[in-house]
């Protein structure tokens, strides 16, 4: 469920999130909706 979102999001940024930060800021974006 998370990786087309971990890779959108890894892409937009044009760097690699640290998982424990991704996690958060994946919850946060899924919560937002």
């Amino acid at each position: 469920k998370y990786f087309a979102l971990v890779k959108s999001l890894r892409a937009n940024a044009k760097v690699d999130i640290p998982d424990a930060n991704l996690k958060k800021t994946v919850d946060a974006l899924e919560s937002a909706k």
